[in-house]
């Protein structure tokens, strides 16, 4: 939850999208 607010600014969404399932990181690729 937290991670992903954080990983989006970093521009990491590789751990966020692990945090929330994946989908995240399929949708933001940046």
């Amino acid at each position: 939850g937290v991670f992903l607010r954080n990983l989006k600014s970093t521009g990491e969404v590789s751990f966020s999208g692990t945090e929330i399932g994946g989908p995240l990181s399929a949708r933001e690729p940046r």
